[in-house]
Parts: C-alpha cells; sequence; structure tokens
C-alpha cells in the first residue's frame, strides 16, 4: 500500500503516540486492573483488543510497520458464518521482508480456531 505523504503518520509520529497511549493506559489503570488486558506490549508488538470482539497488533520493525486487525462484525469474518478463509489475498505484493515479519510476529497475537485450525483471520495489512 502506498503512503500518501500527509494522510497517514510516519512510523515515529505512530510509535510516540502508541507509547503515549500506552502510558495514559496504565496509568489510567492503576486504581482497577481488570481492563488492563486492553493494551499491552511485547517486544516490537503492540497489542489492543476494546474487549467488544475487535483487536489489533502493530509490529515495529525499525522504520517500518505490520499490523493486523480483527473486527469481529466485519462481513469479512469466517467466525460470522465460518466461512472457507484465505488470508493470503491481505499480503499480496508485501515485501519479502515485511511477510517475514507479519508470519512470525503480527500475525502470532491474532489466532482464532475456526473449524479445528488455528490461523490468524481477518487482517489488513499497514505498511
Amino acid at each position: 500500500m502506498s503512503t500518501i505523504e500527509g494522510l497517514f503518520p510516519t512510523v515515529a509520529q505512530l510509535r510516540s503516540g502508541v507509547t503515549l497511549c500506552t502510558i495514559a493506559h496504565a496509568i489510567w489503570t492503576i486504581p482497577n486492573a481488570a481492563p488492563a488486558y486492553e493494551q499491552s506490549w511485547d517486544g516490537l508488538n503492540y497489542s489492543f483488543n476494546d474487549g467488544q470482539g475487535n483487536q489489533g497488533t502493530i509490529t515495529f520493525d525499525g522504520d517500518r510497520v505490520v499490523g493486523v486487525l480483527f473486527d469481529h462484525d466485519s462481513t469479512r469474518s469466517p467466525l460470522r458464518d465460518e466461512l472457507s478463509y484465505d488470508i493470503d489475498p491481505y499480503f499480496l505484493n508485501i515485501p519479502e521482508h515485511l511477510w517475514h515479519v507479519a508470519e512470525t510476529e503480527t500475525l502470532q497475537y491474532q489466532l482464532f480456531d475456526l473449524n479445528g485450525m488455528t490461523i490468524p483471520i481477518d487482517c489488513s495489512i499497514l505498511e
């Protein structure tokens, strides 16, 4: 996906915003840690969950970003109708290095059980 200058934040701006959001969330959860699962970091991976079926993970890899998002209410969600599902179209033309990052990092945080298989689902790519 090509970035249109000024339309999307830079990786540095995104990382800064996510870091600030994480700090604010940590302060907010001090009195009640129950919603602490909603935002977390694991190495290069920032994950979020709104508690209503929407979640995502963003992996910061140097000056590149791979992000996957899941919307439980999406018409493309195989969880809704147990459709056959193919993740490959979401990653068409992704550079090999970023596909490796997506496969070994980002997608590992978006796994669901579908028809007896554990797979990453309903994803979009941010570059």
